[in-house]
């Protein structure tokens, strides 16, 4: 009779385990609103499930993860801010306007003693200093400049202006300019006119023989050109039209500097997209 009974229990405990019994609680959970099809529910997109965190990179100590971040009740167009956490997840805000100019860069070369980072930000080339954690703004101009590097000594960085190839000195120094190419298959930075035609050369030459003042002029802008390409040791590099240099490296014994040059394709055609909705009113 017990081992009837231990069986009993046993079995109740199995089956309770396999069907448990639905709570008076269970019956009477209201069912699942039904997603509504509308064109706003439907384009809500990101401020339906969230926007996920981007840019996310280590500070220099691996202690902190900076990443850019926007929550789901901001502006549609509003930009991501900056975010900084611990690296045990405590401790996470968003940057105010002033700590993110002075945080980390997220891109950028980092030195051989891991002391600075030398990166572009909006046009202009910045040295991050990691002990004192600070920015130091390099260049300050109206041209943009990009894809910085230390030279291989690290008293230089050089970056890219202008399909051209710049150097300075980290404390400052003068800026060279190592490289002269011109695009479009342009002829020389020179102020040389242009050759004309037989007769525009006749008379140029009769010019210069019957008029004093011309032959002086001409004969001062000879002297001024000779004395530039005795001064200037670059050699301009022109480029055949349609092709323009894209990336830009310095050799590290700095003699020579590798070029990317890219020209469109031939027969390409671009795809056109119309934008209709404009502050204009027109596409």
């Amino acid at each position: 009779m017990k081992n009837v009974l231990r069986f009993s229990v046993l079995l109740l405990c199995v089956l309770s385990l396999i069907a448990p019994p639905i709570t008076l609680a269970q019956k009477q959970l209201p069912s699942p609103k039904p997603f509504e099809l509308t064109v706003d529910s439907i384009m809500r997109g990101p401020r339906l499930v969230g926007y996920p965190p981007t840019g996310v990179y280590w500070s220099q100590d691996s202690q902190r993860i900076y990443f850019r971040w926007k929550q789901a009740d901001e502006p549609r167009l509003k930009e991501t801010s900056l975010y900084v956490v611990n690296r045990d997840g405590s401790g996470l805000r968003r940057l105010t306007d002033d700590e993110a100019k002075q945080a980390p860069p997220a891109n950028g070369e980092l030195s051989k003693d891991k002391t600075m980072t030398v990166f572009a930000d909006e046009g202009d080339i910045f040295i991050y200093d990691h002990a004192k954690g600070a920015r130091r703004q390099i260049t300050r101009t109206v041209d943009a400049e990009t894809n910085p590097h230390f030279t291989f000594d690290q008293k230089r960085v050089y970056f890219t202006r202008q399909s051209n190839l710049y150097v300075m000195s980290l404390d400052g120094g003068s800026l060279d300019q190592l490289t002269d190419i011109r695009p479009g298959g342009g002829a020389g930075g020179g102020v040389t006119p242009p050759k004309g035609t037989d007769s525009q050369e006749y008379l140029k030459k009769e010019e210069r023989t019957l008029l004093d003042a011309v032959r002086e002029r001409a004969e001062q802008r000879e002297e001024q050109e000779k004395k530039r390409k005795e001064r200037e040791k670059r050699k301009p590099f022109n480029l055949p039209a349609g092709q323009n240099a894209v990336t830009l490296t310095l050799t590290p014994d700095g003699k020579y500097v590798i070029a990317t040059i890219s020209e469109p394709g031939s027969g390409a055609k671009n795809t056109i997209v119309p934008n209709y909705v404009t502050e204009s009113a027109y596409t």
